[in-house]
C-alpha cells in the first residue's frame, strides 16, 4: 500500500531523471495525497515527454499505452505515463492536480462509473469546505520560451494551431467542450512526435 509519504519519495525520485521537468501525481494519485483517500495499491505519475525519454532510456523497460499516449511501469505498482494536464498545485510537498481539474474529470467519468461520480463529490466536498491539515501551494510554472528557428510553411501551420488550441480545456465544467478540446490537443501532441520545430512549438504552447 502506498501513503503520501511513498508518493512524495518516488515523485522526488522520478522528477530525478530530469530535473525541471514536469512530474505530477495522477489523478487516482492525487486523492491520497488529498486525504480523500487513506492510501492505495497502485500509483502513477503524469510526465512530461522529455522526462518520459530519460526514464524510458535509463531504465530500459517496455513502453506500452497507446500512440496518444505512451505509459511504462516505473516499478512495481509504479506506473508512469506521458503528457500532463495544466492547474498544477504543490500539496504537503508532492505536485499534484488542483481540485477543480479533478472534480471535472471524475465527474466526467463519473457519466458512466457510480465510483467515479463518488469519488466528483468528495472533491467537491472538499472544495467547499477545505481541509486545515492539507497545505496547498500554488505552482510557479517556468516561463517558456520560443526557441525554435525559421518555420516551414507547414511548421507555420502547425504553430498557428497551437495557438489557437484550447489547452485548458480539462477546467471545462461542458462535457462537449472537454471532449472538442481534449482532442484537439491530443491531434497536436501526435503532430509533435515528429520531432525537430514540431517538438519545439507544441512543448512551448502546451505549457504556457
Amino acid at each position: 500500500m502506498f501513503r503520501k509519504a511513498d508518493i512524495a519519495r518516488i515523485q522526488k525520485e522520478i522528477q530525478a531523471y530530469d530535473i525541471g521537468e514536469d512530474c505530477i501525481a495522477g489523478d487516482t494519485t492525487c486523492l491520497v495525497v488529498y486525504d480523500i483517500n487513506d492510501a492505495t495499491t497502485t500509483i502513477s505519475f503524469d510526465v512530461s515527454r522529455s522526462l518520459f525519454d530519460a526514464i524510458l532510456s535509463a531504465k530500459a523497460v517496455p513502453c506500452q499505452g497507446t500512440v496518444n499516449q505512451r505509459s511504462l511501469h516505473y516499478d512495481h505498482d509504479v506506473i508512469v505515463k506521458e503528457g500532463v494536464y495544466g492547474g498544477e498545485v504543490m500539496v504537503d510537498g508532492v505536485k499534484v492536480y488542483n481540485l477543480a481539474g479533478l472534480h471535472t474529470r471524475f465527474r466526467l467519468k463519473g457519466n458512466t462509473s457510480v465510483p467515479c461520480r463518488i469519488l466528483a463529490d468528495s472533491i467537491r466536498e472538499l472544495m467547499d469546505n477545505p481541509k486545515v491539515s492539507v497545505a496547498v501551494k500554488p505552482v510557479a510554472p517556468p516561463t517558456p520560451v520560443k526557441s525554435w528557428g525559421v518555420l516551414s510553411a507547414e511548421e507555420s501551420l502547425y504553430e498557428v494551431a497551437c495557438q489557437k488550441a484550447d489547452w485548458y480545456y480539462s477546467f471545462s465544467d461542458d462535457a462537449s467542450v472537454y471532449r472538442r478540446g481534449k482532442a484537439e490537443c491530443e491531434g497536436l501532441k501526435v503532430k509533435a512526435e515528429r520531432g525537430g520545430n514540431y517538438a519545439l512549438i507544441f512543448k512551448y504552447y502546451s505549457t504556457k
